[in-house]
């Protein structure tokens, strides 16, 4: 049996999935200890999943108070993480260096309803990532095997982390920081 590997993404998430890498993330994080693991794998290789990962949930806890909600999001999150991991193949990406870090969260962000942000944010995600938002819906449906409600939760978290991720990388303070150290 030959060995399934997916493709390098190096711009993800620049440009969405390929078909292939969406196909076997279906199927490879389709077990929720998967999502785990690889989650882990992300956060410990990137300050801008660490730091903004709890962010992004408590920033969303403050309008969602329902638990199962909640966990629902940052699942979405967890997901995302991990396919960035998996898409890139890389550890040491643009943006995600603790110095960048650092200097993102230390500037003022722009103040939002919340309610439209991960309103808007949702619709741009499934917009531009349309192979990504179908297996995080694929994933949070069979490991949680909740309705597509609770789906929408986790694609709204995936949303966020991808919102976020764009942000760190688009900002040209944080890129001249990085081509500096480079």
């Amino acid at each position: 049996m030959p060995l399934i590997m997916p493709e390098s993404q190096p711009n993800f998430p620049k440009e969405d999935l390929t078909e292939s890498n969406a196909e076997l993330f279906k199927f490879l994080l389709a077990d929720l200890s998967e999502v785990l693991e690889h989650h882990v794998v992300a956060e410990r290789s990137s300050f801008l999943y660490r730091l903004g990962h709890p962010s992004l949930v408590s920033t969303v806890a403050t309008i969602i108070s329902d638990t199962d909600r909640i966990k629902a999001y940052e699942y979405g999150i967890e997901t995302y993480e991990s396919i960035a991991s998996l898409a890139t193949l890389r550890f040491n990406r643009p943006g995600h260096g603790e110095i960048e870090m650092s200097q993102y969260f230390s500037v003022p962000q722009r103040l939002m309803d919340m309610t439209a942000l991960l309103e808007e944010k949702t619709e741009q995600f499934i917009t531009n990532m349309h192979n990504t938002q179908a297996v995080i819906e694929s994933v949070a449906e069979s490991a949680y095997r909740t309705s597509s409600s609770l789906a929408r939760y986790a694609i709204t978290g995936a949303a966020m982390a991808y919102a976020l991720e764009i942000d760190v990388t688009d900002r040209p303070d944080v890129m001249l920081m990085r081509a500096m150290d480079e």
